[in-house]
């Protein structure tokens, strides 16, 4: 026999049936985002979307419950009451049963919610060939707010996964223009936060390896966007790294930078501006930090720049190699034999004179407001001079 209701049974089974669901499915996900950190919190928050697939299945979940619990626990004529308080008692002790198990699945250690978090949002990242920017956003988000070394690491090999799926689509040779989201997403993951934050020598290492292996697959023969964004982001990781790794790590990692870059360069058909303005900045750092072997080397490349075939003041970054020239020259008296050298060898390669190529250096730079650089290679002009 079905139970036998009146309203005010049916009312306080009601409120009992909800108070004991929103228990079960309110208190564990509540927790396990108090227990998150903040940067998680806000990406799990804002990605919290209800499907009409779900609300279904919560309104089944719900009339089921409901029924079961009226059906079992509300005496009717042909029962006992000593039989209903045990099928109830049954009920309320399964439903917390139920309540730990879902705590203990929700509440798991932080590194498995935080792996969690990133394999959504790599599988979220790429849709129909399609990079999806709030799925990026997201992943971006968690590599700068991760520590250094291992977790950042995990994020920048998901971008670089990303970038590889990407670069493989037969369409991509045509345009070369998909990735530049995620080159900055790296150069954001490396750069972010304080210094404690910012990424390690293992990051640095992983990102540059990432950024070279993309530059490679880029077609060097067409001026493309992809290629000009990651000309723009080795130079500026190359030049962070000489800042921030100690000597040794810094010289290896620059000289890789260096290395991908110049190599570039040298298949580049035009200009290569952007290639060497990369180039110059890496060795103003090294300068900077009076790592004169990385600046050194910086313009070693420049200076095989402008001795390629066919090679003209304009086109060969004989700017970039002035300027570098002569900031080092202005930062180590001792290497002034040295720079006198390289320049002297870069004018004959370029068919000029030297007093031309300096005073058509300072011009350009000037005119881009580089009046630092400008005003070293006045110094130099003036002692040729001499």
């Amino acid at each position: 026999m079905p139970p036998q209701l009146t309203a005010t049974w049916a009312a306080a089974y009601v409120q009992v049936v909800v108070v004991l669901l929103v228990f079960l499915l309110g208190v564990p996900p509540i927790l396990k985002t108090l227990d998150m950190p903040l940067y998680l919190r806000r990406i799990r928050t804002r990605r919290l979307v209800i499907t009409s697939l779900s609300v279904l299945a919560g309104g089944l979940l719900c009339a089921a419950v409901v029924c079961l619990f009226i059906w079992t626990v509300h005496p009717c004529a042909a029962s006992t009451g000593a039989r209903m308080d045990w099928w109830g008692g049954g009920l309320v002790t399964a439903a917390l049963v139920v309540s730990v198990l879902v705590w203990g699945l929700w509440l798991v250690p932080f590194r498995d919610r935080r792996e969690e978090v990133v394999k959504g949002r790599e599988s979220a990242a790429l849709r129909g060939g399609r990079l999806i920017s709030a799925a990026l956003a997201d992943l971006v988000h968690v590599g700068e707010r991760s520590e250094p070394g291992r977790e950042k690491n995990e994020v920048i090999h998901v971008l670089g996964r990303i970038i590889l799926i990407l670069q493989s689509d037969s369409r991509y040779k045509e345009h070369c223009d998909a990735i530049r989201p995620l080159s900055r997403g790296l150069e954001a993951i490396l750069l972010s936060g304080s210094p404690n934050s910012s990424g390690s020598y293992e990051n640095y290492h992983t990102c540059i390896g990432i950024l070279g292996a993309a530059l490679g697959r880029v077609n060097p023969k067409l001026r493309s966007p992809d290629s000009d964004e990651l000309v723009s982001v080795l130079g500026r990781v190359g030049s962070m790294a000489v800042k921030l790794c100690i000597a040794t790590e810094a010289q290896a990692l620059a000289m890789e930078v260096l290395d991908q870059l110049a190599l570039f360069a040298s298949e580049q058909h035009g200009g290569i501006g952007r290639s060497a303005m990369s180039i110059m900045l890496i060795g103003r750092a090294a300068i900077g930090v009076q790592n004169y072997l990385v600046c050194t080397f910086a313009l070693l490349k420049l200076a095989a720049l402008c001795h390629r075939k066919g090679s003209s003041a304009a086109t060969s970054g004989a700017v970039e190699f002035v300027a570098l020239c002569a900031m080092l020259w202005s930062a180590a008296e001792s290497g002034h034999d040295l720079t006198i050298a390289m320049l002297d060898g870069v004018v004959s390669a370029l068919n000029t004179t030297k007093g031309a190529l300096l005073c058509e250096s300072r011009k350009s730079l000037a005119a881009d407001l580089d009046f630092e650089a400008a005003d070293a290679v006045a110094h130099m002009f003036a002692f040729c001079r001499s």
